[in-house]
């Protein structure tokens, strides 16, 4: 009789290793994949220095929840990882993909996959984020604050000269700062252990 027990047991946890789902052990409460989550980002990101594998915190801006319940309390530090940065040029816009790889809930961090839709410089999505895009103008920009006049003109020249037209993909560098908020999306079922 004991023997029938595990093997139930087994092929039942077997099942549900291959499904894909994930059991939560006692005292876990279990988020499902496409749960979202809204990021405050706490550090600067911009295609012109970050790399991909670079790491980024923030936090959580309101309760996440399962079941009724919050799981991630509004708050909560968060780490994340860029997975891809891409500066412009004259074919294409810079871009940011962005991952939570996990969460600190009471002191402990816990692991989490959680990614967003890639940020596109000068999109709908990045203008709504408030990403700011760097071209010719910020090249003038920024020589102009170190250099005057002079500075400003040299600046154009230089944030303009990685492409020779003056289009929209002309964007060349963009950058999230610290206060945007990002909305996240669970890749997958997940146990969060208390």
């Amino acid at each position: 009789m004991r023997t029938h027990r595990i093997v139930a047991m087994a092929l039942v946890m077997s099942m549900a290793m291959l499904s894909g789902s994930s059991i939560a052990p006692a005292g876990a409460q279990r988020l499902r994949a496409g749960t979202t989550m809204d990021v405050r980002l706490e550090t600067n990101i911009s295609t012109d220095d970050t790399h991909p594998g670079d790491s980024w915190s923030g936090t959580v801006t309101r309760d996440v929840y399962s079941r009724g319940q919050v799981v991630i309390p509004a708050g909560s530090q968060v780490s994340g990882e860029v997975t891809n940065s891409v500066q412009g040029d004259h074919h294409t816009r810079p871009s940011l993909d962005l991952a939570v790889r996990s969460v600190e809930i009471d002191g402990y961090s816990r692991p989490i996959s959680a990614t967003t839709p890639t940020i596109v410089a000068d999109s709908k999505r990045a203008r709504k984020l408030g990403a700011i895009a760097l071209g010719v103008a910020g090249g003038a920009v920024l020589g102009g604050a170190v250099g005057g006049k002079k500075g400003a003109v040299i600046g154009g020249l230089l944030g303009g000269g990685t492409s020779y037209g003056l289009t929209r993909h002309a964007l060349r560098t963009m950058q999230l700062k610290p206060g945007t908020e990002i909305e996240f999306t669970i890749d997958q079922n997940v146990a969060m252990r208390y």
